[in-house]
């Protein structure tokens, strides 16, 4: 946790939520996002972005 979020709290007021959720971790979320789940099936407000 990179500090400026709670866990398991979903904040949708947050500017740039997956950095406050996943701080350096998201390159590699994404990575893995776009290997297990391409199409972006399993999403919410707040799921890991894949990139753009």
């Amino acid at each position: 946790m990179s500090g400026e979020c709670y866990i398991n709290y979903p904040d949708l007021d947050l500017k740039n939520y997956p950095a406050a959720y996943w701080g350096e971790n998201l390159a590699r979320l994404q990575q893995i996002k776009a290997a297990v789940d391409p199409e972006n099936f399993f999403h919410h407000a707040q799921s890991v972005p894949l990139k753009t």
